[in-house]
């Protein structure tokens, strides 16, 4: 078929067997037809770009599905007991789990801004190598600190690991979608997000297999203390991985879109301070106009922080913002109710009686075994019926959807808890079904959106701030699901879980759908008609 090139208006929508290419119009675009076999086979750039992008995630998850399993390790070396809560306070174990998530708010702000300031390739490293270290020191916490210092040195460890892995956010979001064709773009950032199912399958698989190795010391001879070499192992396998990926990411050059950015904004400040700000100041100083000659010499300071006025200038425009209010909130609430249940589920199987065994080894690897069948059956499943999906029936509805599926299925869990507490393979099925609309729903899509809907120029600070509300909301869970199960029950909780859901279907109703949108199409289309 032959190549046409076409007007595009902003946020067209276009077919699903089109390939957009970029031309230097930025309001045209090339279309050429794309097969349905090339859609679901990556070039061989593209293979590389995703398993550089998704160790983040990869990492992400995998300290997730960890720590659930370790805070029970700990709590059996350091206090002697059972459980996911650490001593007597339920608030100990959930500030150990949350610190990662704390960490996370700091460098997703922090990281995404600097990207999109000083551009992808020399802060996307930054950003895993700050998590490497933060690994380092959190399995080498020195047990001669005590049980509470212990607990104190890992806190504040995992919170700098944290700040490195919440930088991988919206730096790996930016990287993918700077280089993604538009048509395949939902299914490369889906990609990239989904490393967190192989993640919690890695973290499940370590976790039964360093157990394993363990079994006769612990099991056989009762040497409890083993368990002090079972949780720095499993923490720090995570370290192959992140090293190997880190040399890459140093070696990954600057996408052409970013590329291109930076130099617009050096030509501008050029451009406007050298050749006209200095030039009209001198004018107005001739004319004698003093006041406005100062205004003009302002406007030329002011133009060195182009970057960051270029985040004011575009969320000043309440459609801007509006997209930034919906992907924050959206983002927010979903994590109230994945975390809520992905950090406590230990905790939750323990009150279904899955875990019922009193012998330490027992108890720590039937609560593995547990995890694990909820991770294979429907955590990993649902990335990938997202990834089908998702450049065919969009966004917008998988979002919803996943939403309201989420809030019912929480709201039958939570209005029959105490019958599903004596049917533990009932209770799983359900939490099966939950963990797979998380991820063929709001916990993909809350990631592809902001990479999505905000040209390249911004992409960087609107996906941290989503993000960064995202993983406030996995700290409120953190903080609060052991507190709360105490005074109103897990039922309860669950109740408030269900209600957040459908709270997100609701303000999901903001956003449009992104499948064949291009912001920075859409952005070029609307600064020409400001000129």
């Amino acid at each position: 078929m032959e190549q046409r090139t076409i007007m595009k208006k902003p946020f067209e929508k276009t077919s699903a067997s089109l390939e957009i290419v970029r031309v230097a119009d930025p309001i045209h675009v090339q279309v050429q037809p794309l097969t349905s076999e090339r859609r679901w086979i990556p070039k061989l750039s593209e293979a590389k770009l995703l398993l550089i992008a998704s160790t983040g995630f990869f990492i992400d998850a995998y300290d997730l599905f960890t720590i659930n399993l370790v805070v029970p390790l700990l709590n059996i070396q350091y206090n002697g007991k059972l459980g996911s809560k650490l001593g007597n306070a339920a608030l100990a174990g959930g500030v150990l789990k949350a610190a990662t998530n704390i960490g996370c708010i700091a460098g997703q702000i922090l990281f995404g801004t600097l990207g999109d300031v000083y551009g992808r390739r020399i802060v996307y490293p930054a950003a895993l190598g700050l998590a490497i270290i933060g690994t380092v020191l959190t399995i080498a916490a020195p047990n001669s600190l005590g049980p509470q210092g212990v607990f104190i040195w890992m806190t504040i460890m995992r919170i700098l690991m944290g700040i490195g892995i919440g930088g991988d956010y919206p730096m790996s979001a930016s990287v993918v979608s700077d280089r993604a064709n538009i048509n395949r773009r939902g299914l490369l950032l889906t990609f990239t997000f989904a490393m967190q199912g192989w993640g919690n399958l890695a973290g499940a698989i370590v976790c039964m297999v360093v157990l394993s190795a363990f079994k006769e010391s612990i099991q056989g001879h009762g040497e409890i203390g083993h368990f002090n070499a079972v949780w720095r192992l499993i923490l720090g396998v995570i370290l192959v991985p992140a090293l190997a990926t880190l040399y890459q990411r140093l070696r990954l050059p600057e996408s052409d879109r970013m590329t291109e950015v930076l130099k617009e904004r050096k030509l501008k400040k050029a451009f406007e301070g050298v050749q006209g700000t200095h030039i009209m100041a001198d004018i107005l100083d001739q004319i004698g106009n003093k006041e406005a000659s100062a205004s003009v010499q302002q406007s030329f300071q002011k133009s060195k922080l182009s970057a960051l006025n270029e985040f004011q200038e575009y969320f000043s425009k309440w459609k801007h913002m509006k997209h930034l209010f919906a992907t924050t909130a959206c983002w927010f609430l979903l994590d109230l109710s994945f975390y809520g249940i992905a950090l406590n589920q230990s905790m939750v199987i323990a009150d279904i009686g899955y875990d019922r065994a009193v012998e330490p080894w027992q108890n720590a690897f039937d609560n593995t075994k547990a995890n694990l069948i909820i991770t294979v059956a429907g955590f990993l499943p649902g990335y990938y019926f997202t990834m089908f999906f998702i450049e065919y029936i969009g966004r917008k509805p998988i979002q919803i959807g996943g939403f309201l599926i989420e809030g019912l299925l929480l709201a039958v869990v939570a209005g029959d808890f105490k019958s599903l507490s004596t049917k533990p393979a009932g209770f799983l099925v359900c939490f099966i079904l939950l963990q797979f609309f998380f991820n063929f729903g709001a916990n993909t899509t809350t990631f592809v959106y902001p990479a999505e809907i905000f040209p390249t120029r911004v992409r960087g600070f609107a996906s941290g701030i989503s993000a960064a509300c995202g993983k406030i909301g996995a700290v409120i869970a953190a903080l609060s699901f052991g507190e709360l199960s105490e005074v109103i029950g897990t039922n309860g909780v669950l109740w408030i879980l269900a209600g957040t859901s459908f709270l997100g279907a609701v303000i999901s109703l903001l956003l449009p759908e992104t499948k064949g949108w291009d912001a920075d199409e859409a952005d070029a289309f609307e600064q020409a008609q400001q000129l």
